[in-house]
């Protein structure tokens, strides 16, 4: 004997409903999701010392201190807050750092290696998803 399964639409239906009911302002489970997992995810990213295509570079001070990259101060890591998010039009929010140079060092220069820290990896992502449908299947 066959396997089978029903895929009914009436269940997706029914889902859709229920988000369109309890999603009148998406900006509130988006900062849920971003101030658990998403804010972790770009910590991350210093202690690792990564970006997306892997390691960092190491700076000319980390290699002759034995310190971390991006990390001698500290202001640059200690400038993530999770209350550093704003609107961005009725469906965003964007998350920021706002140390002066966290761009440079994120997107690089003609000085300056990238070494960038503000993404999000597929995991958080996914793990944001699920906060998010969490919440809004309710």
């Amino acid at each position: 004997m066959s396997g089978e399964v029903t895929f009914d639409a009436k269940e997706w239906e029914d889902m859709i409903r229920t988000i369109d009911k309890n999603v009148t302002d998406p900006k509130p489970m988006l900062r849920a999701a971003f101030g658990t997992r998403g804010f972790k995810d770009v910590i991350d990213h210093f202690q690792n010392e990564e970006g997306r295509t892997g390691s960092w570079k190491p700076s000319q001070r980390a290699i002759r201190e034995g310190g971390k990259t991006l990390q001698d101060t500290g202001n640059l890591r200690q400038n993530f807050n999770v209350s550093n998010i704003r609107d961005k039009g009725k469906d965003a929010i964007v998350f920021f750092n706002p140390t002066p140079y966290a761009a440079q060092h994120d997107l690089g220069t003609d000085k300056l290696p990238q070494r960038e820290f503000m993404f999000l990896t597929d995991d958080a992502q996914e793990d944001m998803l699920k906060i998010i449908l969490d919440l809004v299947v309710k």
